[in-house]
């Protein structure tokens, strides 16, 4: 308590000692600052990773027919990327069912447009062709 003036000292203010090392450790680079990128930044159509862009397409059909080097377009471009294909085998049986189901419904579809009077779709045609070779 001060009275008159007289103030009292507050022991609280210590002076820390910080030793040499301890300067030159917080200054060192450890395995998580060379491994981690310097920003990251996601949006819904690519992710950011330093200055590296990434971004996924995902290819779910393939052309009517394939011939030789029909993956070439895009093996030749001439940036740096990956590319992974991914091939699932299918039981024969279910894949024999879905071709039935999907030959039953393109014929109907036909059918149908054939009811109303409309003209032939080709894509339809060829569809079903295509089906029926499989």
């Amino acid at each position: 308590m001060a009275l008159f003036g007289t103030k009292q000292e507050n022991k609280d203010d210590e002076i820390l000692a910080i030793f040499p090392e301890e300067i030159y450790r917080s200054g060192e680079l450890e395995l998580k600052d060379i491994l981690t990128p310097s920003a990251l930044e996601v949006r819904p159509t690519f992710v950011r990773l330093g200055a590296k862009l990434a971004r996924t397409i995902f290819v779910f059909s393939y052309p009517r027919y394939l011939h030789t080097n029909w993956f070439s377009p895009i093996v030749n471009i001439d940036k740096i990327f990956d590319i992974a294909m991914y091939v699932n085998p299918v039981d024969t049986a279910s894949m024999l069912r879905t071709l039935r189901r999907k030959v039953a419904q393109v014929q109907s579809q036909i059918t149908m447009r054939e009811e109303k009077g409309l003209v032939r779709d080709p894509m339809l045609d060829t569809a079903y062709r295509d089906l029926e070779e499989l």
